[in-house]
């Protein structure tokens, strides 16, 4: 059905990738619901039928490379592999990011906050919310953040002084 570019842009205007996990009768169930709005020409029960396999395919391919890679086994993978297990295991977000999520015009109330994120280093949960925020205009209404760090205490600094520190083009 598809030559060039992708069925389930084309058929669905989503990429494949935000239907991995989907199966073949939620696919084919989009598809048709996705014809019901349109005007004009439709597709064929054939089509709609060959668009599903595609889409799924598309959605479910593995990357042979990507693969092979993942399950390549060394000895200095095992070794470290057991000095993290003797070590607790892969480290669990040590600084983690809160927000409020609505807008506050008063003073916080420490139930208010909500943990957004965790995180290894401090680096890394100042550059979670410099993300979170990096969509909003200038002056408009902003989440309030935080980050707590590894011994309980609020991190005293803020988004522009974290950029500052860590450097803007790390963000």
């Amino acid at each position: 059905m598809n030559t060039t570019g992708s069925t389930s842009h084309e058929v669905l205007g989503i990429s494949a990738s935000e239907l991995k996990g989907y199966t073949v009768e939620q696919i084919k169930s989009m598809i048709e619901g996705v014809q019901e709005g349109v005007q004009g020409e439709h597709l064929t029960t054939e089509a709609i039928a060959e668009a599903t396999e595609e889409i799924y395919e598309e959605a479910n391919h593995k990357n042979p490379a990507a693969v092979a890679l993942g399950s390549i086994k060394t000895a200095r993978k095992s070794a470290a592999a057991r000095e993290n297990g003797k070590k607790g295991g892969r480290p669990v977000g040590a600084y983690i990011v809160q927000h409020l999520g609505h807008p506050v015009t008063c003073v916080i109330d420490e139930s208010e906050w909500k943990t957004y994120s965790k995180h290894a280093t401090e680096s890394a949960a100042w550059k979670a919310i410099w993300k979170a925020q990096s969509h909003l205009e200038p002056g408009s209404w902003n989440d309030h953040y935080r980050v707590i760090g590894t011994d309980g205490t609020i991190c005293k600094k803020d988004i522009a002084m974290a950029k500052f520190q860590y450097g803007e083009k790390s963000f």
